[in-house]
């Protein structure tokens, strides 16, 4: 990748830190291209997949992608997105195109050199739009734990007496909607 190249990275990374291998995919973009976009996917309905709520993690992914630009002396202009989940590839691809197209707008940026960098369970084999193309990153990290895992290991272990663990799970249930009960 050179110069004027943008790389775009999509996920939900719905984990209390980025994984490993979060860590190296967004360092390996922000190494290789002086733009880099990352969209958070959401959804509207908090759901089993969509824990922490966007702003939060926006802001992770943010600060995480700070870290990696000082900490490499880069100065890679990175802009943190969100988009909504579609179950429906195509659909979400337009709709992806024309995130992507808004953001290059208000930013002076080009989309003809946009490169989707995904890895092992990203977003690449299911997009089908116009201005990305495809790059699959391999990471060095082998089998990393996946955020997948690190939810569930968290979910195994069940609750912390961790008064942070705790003052999670309070703000959690406090956000959720009220259940309504039918009866007959």
């Amino acid at each position: 990748m050179n110069t004027n190249e943008v790389a775009v990275i999509i996920g939900r990374f719905q984990v209390p830190r980025p994984t490993e291998a979060h860590l190296e995919l967004l360092e390996y973009a922000i190494k290789k291209c002086p733009t880099v976009i990352v969209f958070v996917g959401h959804s509207p309905i908090l759901n089993r997949l969509n824990i922490i709520p966007n702003q939060v993690v926006r802001n992770i992914i943010s600060n995480t992608c700070a870290k990696i630009n000082q900490a490499n002396g880069n100065k890679t202009k990175v802009i943190v997105s969100s988009i909504q989940d579609v179950f429906n590839p195509p659909l979400w691809s337009i709709l992806l195109d024309k995130k992507i197209q808004e953001l290059c707008n208000m930013n002076a940026i080009s989309t003809n050199n946009m490169f989707g960098i995904g890895g092992r369970d990203s977003f690449i084999d299911s997009y089908c739009g116009k201005i990305l193309k495809g790059v699959r990153f391999h990471s060095n990290l082998g089998e990393a734990i996946s955020a997948s895992q690190v939810r569930e290991n968290i979910y195994k272990n069940g609750p912390s007496e961790d008064p942070k663990f705790l003052e999670g799970m309070i703000y959690q249930r406090l956000l959720q909607y009220p259940t309504a009960y039918q009866t007959v």
